[in-house]
């Protein structure tokens, strides 16, 4: 505990205390608070029964003054909880190294006495003298400096000589080297005690009468039996002392013993760990080198692929490749946010359907998760846990017009061999599809499995897969991560490049007008970023799909540009910004400029009529 901490309630006070008496004292005159709510100044302390007394006192309204009536009681210490003023625990220390240093003081007074030579000491006094000792004077001549014989008064009446009242010797304090005396009384109302200390030399000096008296004999008799306890303290002490030193040879012995037992098990582990990791290390060079043997047979069958891939019997009369980042407009953005492969699919669809023609839709697995695009579910009300063929279909028919769903069918290349479509549509031209190696086909070959039949069966698969097209065939790959019969193809036979705008979005039933805001040409970024934060306010976002700029939708019913300017908050602050309209096919309708805040038509359609079209409702 720090020296400079408070102690403010007596249960602390008594454990910082423990068997010490005299830091009692410091409770005298502070105010202690009962369990109960009442509060009274500490006039009393009994260190031995554990005790307080405190003086109470409350006010009454007599003749209309205050008049205040004092009561003293004695409390149990256990039932007082604060104390006010707190006592410093600095104070409570300096008790504590006093009383030591008395103790220390008379250890080296007794000392100095049994060191004088023995003609000056204190004749032996005759055991069988019937003598009595009746006064404080006559006691201290008969004991000397026999501290320990000072215990004999407790209980016996004292007179204090100038106060001429009596008191009850309670303790004596062999320490300190103090005699308490109680001058309490009892009544059948109250017990009161009132206990005082007093050194030594003040109590020999103040003190007269003792009743009843002391006999001879009995003090003789109690210093034969301290010297006969002393002697065998004394003896206990040594014999204890011994027990202890074999009991601490024992420990140091079995502590010894314990060490060299785990050095032995510590250099035994260091031994296996070694061993361990050394096992290790060559498993790990094994493993390596079966992994490196493995690749080289990978890449050594993928070109054997690529020159003996045969493309002689495709029936299909048109391919097509394109590269699906350019086809996606800002509607189909928001539709389908970070989903860039539904809405090229659907715009194949749409225009396979107007064409009146069935498609299939072709896939090596029946999960789409090997697909190195992302689909995005959310317009489906119970998004499914596994992404298989089943809820993509789903997906693609649930925005298609209700007429049209069953025209529009999905499975697997194994599933689809000897049937046809006029359209196929492939998912799937990569790598990890065709061909479609199991990871642990290397392993399989002590079982008689040849790698070499596995990617062959995989290749007249993907055979039957490109001849199930009676007149389209679409084919969805990755620009760098196409399939190794895929590049081969490309090599025998030409692949005609799609056209984004020959193939429309697929339509609402609402058309709608995107406006653009960017920036004109020659002018930098800065004009865009001056009012982005007020575009922000307004709807728009940030679009890179073709010209950089921010992007709106809004409803062509009941549109005017004219009317849109007036209520954009960012015209004002506007300079070097170019607007531009499209409708909902990406046609260009109307362009303004603005330069200062002042507005500028370049070119404007949209007083034009659109017609809108038609769609049925899923």
């Amino acid at each position: 505990m720090d020296r400079g901490s408070q102690i403010d309630d007596v249960q602390s006070f008594i454990k910082v205390i423990s068997k010490n008496v005299k830091p009692w004292r410091l409770l005298l005159g502070r105010d202690v608070i009962h369990f109960d709510g009442r509060r009274g100044k500490v006039f009393l302390v009994n260190p031995q029964a554990l005790e307080i007394g405190l003086e109470l006192t409350t006010r009454e309204i007599n003749s209309f003054k205050y008049q205040d009536n004092f009561t003293r009681k004695i409390y149990k210490a256990e039932k007082c909880n604060k104390i006010y003023p707190p006592i410093f625990y600095q104070e409570i220390i300096e008790i504590i190294q006093t009383e030591k240093e008395e103790i220390k003081r008379h250890k080296q007074k007794d000392g100095s006495l049994e060191q004088q030579p023995r003609e000056q000491q204190r004749p032996p006094l005759d055991v069988g003298s019937d003598l009595q000792v009746d006064n404080v004077q006559s006691f201290v001549e008969v004991i000397g400096d026999n501290c320990n014989l000072w215990r004999l008064l407790v209980g016996r009446i004292v007179t204090h000589t100038l106060q001429r009242k009596r008191g009850r010797v309670s303790a004596w304090g062999s320490k300190s080297s103090e005699i308490s005396v109680d001058f309490g009384f009892k009544t059948a109302q109250l017990k009161y005690k009132e206990i005082t200390r007093y050194k030594k030399d003040i109590f020999i000096r103040e003190f007269n009468e003792i009743f009843p008296p002391l006999a001879l004999k009995e003090i003789l008799k109690s210093i034969q039996i301290h010297h006969e306890a002393e002697r065998a303290q004394s003896e206990r002490w040594a014999k204890e002392r011994q027990e202890i030193e074999r009991q601490e040879a024992q420990k140091l012995e079995a502590q010894k013993r314990e060490i060299e037992r785990q050095e032995a098990q510590k250099l035994e582990v260091q031994k296996r760990e070694i061993e361990r990791q050394e096992a290790q290390r060559l498993e790990a060079e094994r493993q390596k080198k079966e992994v490196e043997k493995r690749e080289a047979e990978k890449q050594t069958l993928l070109k054997n692929l690529k020159e003996h891939f045969e493309r002689d019997f495709l029936h299909a009369h048109n391919f097509y490749q394109a590269k699906c980042t350019e086809h996606i407009s800002f509607k189909e953005k928001e539709e389908h946010r970070g989903d860039i492969f539904t809405p090229a699919v659907l715009r194949l669809l749409n225009k396979a359907l107007k064409e009146d023609k069935e498609v299939v839709l072709l896939s090596r697995k029946n999960s789409l998760n090997s697909l190195p695009w992302y689909v995005n579910y959310a317009r489906i009300q119970k998004i499914p846990k596994n992404c298989n063929l089943d809820s993509f279909l789903k997906l693609l028919r649930f925005q298609l017009p209700e007429d049209l769903r069953q025209k529009v069918t999905i499975s697997t290349a194994h599933k689809y061999k000897g049937l046809e479509k006029k359209v196929v549509i492939v998912l799937d031209a990569v790598p990890r599809c065709y061909p479609l190696l199991h990871p642990d086909l290397m392993f399989t070959r002590v079982f008689g499995d040849n790698i070499e039949q596995v990617v062959e069966e995989e290749r007249r698969l993907f055979y039957v897969v490109l001849t199930r097209a009676v007149e389209n065939l679409f084919i969805i790959t990755e620009t760098n991560n196409r399939s190794p019969f895929l590049e081969d193809l490309q090599k025998r036979k030409t692949i005609s490049t799609l056209n984004w705008s020959d193939y429309p979005p697929l339509l609402e039933s609402t058309n709608y007008i995107t406006v653009r805001v960017g920036n004109q040409d020659g002018r930098g970024s800065n004009p865009t970023c001056t009012i982005r934060e007020l575009l922000k306010v307004e709807g728009y976002r940030w679009n890179t799909n073709g010209w950089n700029a921010w992007c709106c939708i809004y409803p062509i019913q009941h549109f005017s540009a004219q009317e849109l300017f007036a209520k954009a908050m960012w015209i004002s602050r506007a300079d070097g910004i170019e607007v531009r309209f499209y409708d909902n096919l990406e046609n260009m309708l109307a362009i303004y400029r603005v330069d200062g805040g002042q507005l500028t038509c370049v070119v404007d359609n949209i007083s034009n009529p659109i017609p809108e079209v038609p769609h049925p409702s899923p």
